[in-house]
């Protein structure tokens, strides 16, 4: 019988670097003269012995350390362990990484991120969407004890308080930092954001992140000339010639970007890898603990009334109880919003808009003293986003389906544009060949409002070229008739409340990111598992 063969790997103990047999590593993770002096396997070695004698693996050591430390600082303010996808995240921001969490609603995105506030050694910018969620993680910033000083930067802060940086935490809204970034200091060793989709959808958002972990205009400004020259390459070897962008050896702190829904759609998202090292990368949504439930009730001609609607869900909201979100589809008015809450009051419903969602009212619906919360579908609405309440919403409710609605009589505003016409591109395509161009320039410029391309004598001619384009082409009634058959997309048509004679066609389509977003409140994660929640689409 012929013996095995010796198998070793030069260089394959993570100590000296010296030759280990195989057998050696699977059993020790190191050579054996190794484990036989240190008395232990690598792994046990990694977690309690001093980094120091650990040679070549010293920073894993540091860093297993830290995250054992940051395990039980978890396990002591919430009775139990972190999950592996937590500990996966902190052993990576423990390790001085810059990266993205892109991971489903109610996976505890939040939860890690106020908590490794805490934990972390530097100073921390802890940026979120909305005041409604500003509050909340306010809340739970205070509730843990780490002897770090929180700033909540709310209507009651004097803004001289930024300025003096008299805080180890900082928590402020993504209009905050637009709004006062000359207050801000550059040189947070970490900055988290939450729920990044909303902040890094204006391009120059990305700049200022950059700048608050200490990168220069000139870097950021060479990274860009760098990623110019890529986007250019049109063969392998001219993209490897390029090279890095410069950054001088001055410490740059920490981004962490959490999202759910994360969609870029700018070349500035680049930065983050050629400054960082990370990409940010589309979402997916892959696991769901919720019943998702669908009910027609419109009438033999398709359509159903407002009120016919309002009655239904009314019902519905009775049958349910107490417990409940509650989201107005995006071609309701503020007006129909206002509406339907005094409809719930007449029906001895305690409902609350979401804008009153304020931490004394959240307190009264866990308490259920409130019956509902009631928003609108789109992912831009707080209730839709950061809400972590899985011991008191039960269900979801929406009063007509999650969508857009787009009016068919354009207007100068390169975004009203931009979205129309993305939105029909593939009936537009066709006859249309400077499309792509077209849609490219009204992407680069959609920041702009409309008075602000009336005052720009190039971008209006420009912009009202591609508009009339476009009104001429919205003029085909086969196109119209093309549309109204496709499943994603729908017209409608509503009287002018300027003119009741004349009638405004607009173009509804479906938003499956926000009815995802948004259901996605029912059910959330916790020390047991996914809670279950149901979500119910009364469709008009």
């Amino acid at each position: 019988m012929k013996n095995n063969p010796h198998i070793s790997y030069l260089y394959g103990s993570p100590i000296s670097g010296d030759e280990a047999d195989i057998s050696d590593i699977e059993k020790f993770g190191l050579n054996g003269q190794e484990a036989r002096k240190l008395k232990g396997n690598f792994w046990d070695l990694a977690r309690t012995q001093s980094p120091e004698k650990l040679g070549k693996s010293s920073d894993f050591a540091k860093n297993e350390q830290q995250l054992s430390r940051y395990v039980q600082f978890f396990k002591n303010h919430f009775g139990f362990e972190p999950f592996s996808l937590n500990r996966y995240w902190a052993r990576k921001t423990l390790s001085g990484q810059s990266f993205s969490i892109i991971a489903p609603t109610g996976f505890g995105k939040t939860t890690f991120g106020y908590t490794v506030s805490h934990f972390f050694q530097g100073k921390v910018y802890y940026v979120v969407p909305t005041k409604i969620l500003l509050k909340e993680i306010a809340e739970k910033l205070h509730h843990i004890s780490s002897g770090k000083k929180v700033c909540v930067a709310d209507e009651k802060l004097d803004k001289t308080e930024i300025k003096k940086q008299a805080y180890d935490i900082l928590l402020t809204t993504s209009h905050f930092l637009h709004k006062h970034f000359a207050l801000l200091p550059k040189n947070f060793d970490l900055v988290f954001v939450d729920d990044a989709d909303s902040l890094i959808r204006q391009p120059q958002n990305i700049d200022k992140l950059l700048t608050l972990v200490g990168f220069s205009k000139k870097e950021i400004a060479g990274a860009i000339n760098v990623i110019d020259k890529k986007r250019r390459a049109r063969k392998p070897q001219d993209y490897e010639t390029i090279g890095r962008a410069k950054i001088s050896k001055k410490k740059k702190g920490q981004i962490i970007a959490a999202s759910a829904t994360l969609s870029p759609r700018t070349k500035r998202i680049h930065l983050f890898r050629e400054l960082l090292g990370f990409e940010i990368g589309y979402s997916s949504t892959f696991l769901r603990n919720i019943v998702d439930g669908f009910e027609d009730i419109t009438d033999d001609q398709r359509t159903i009334a407002k009120q016919k609607l309002f009655k239904e869900a009314i019902a519905r909201l009775h049958a349910y109880g107490k417990g409940g979100f509650v989201y107005l589809s995006d071609d309701f008015s503020r007006d129909d919003f206002n509406d339907f809450l005094v409809l719930c009051e007449k029906n001895n419903i305690v409902a609350i808009g979401y804008d009153k969602f304020t931490p004394p009212r959240r307190k009264k619906f866990i308490a259920k003293e409130i019956d509902i919360v009631v928003g609108f579908s789109n992912i831009r609405n707080p209730l839709t986003r950061g809400i972590d309440l899985p011991q008191s919403v039960r269900y979801a409710l929406f009063v007509g389906v999650p969508k857009f609605k787009l009016s068919l009589r354009p207007t100068l505003a390169p975004k009203m544009l931009f979205m129309l016409m993305l939105f029909l591109r593939d009936f537009l395509q066709g006859d249309d060949p400077d499309l792509l161009k077209e849609l490219s320039y009204l992407k680069r410029i959609s920041f702009l409002r409309e008075e602000q391309v009336l005052e720009n004598t190039q971008t209006r001619e420009r912009v009202s070229l591609i508009k009339k384009k476009l009104e001429k082409i919205l003029e085909n009634k086969k196109l119209l008739a093309s549309i109204r058959e496709k499943h994603d997309l729908d017209l409608t048509s509503e009287q002018d409340p300027r003119n009741p004679a004349l009638e405004n066609l607009y173009l509804l389509v479906a938003d499956p990111r926000g009815y995802l977003q948004a259901s996605g409140r029912t059910s959330r994660l916790f020390s047991l598992g996914l809670t279950q929640g149901f979500s119910l689409i009364l469709s008009n």
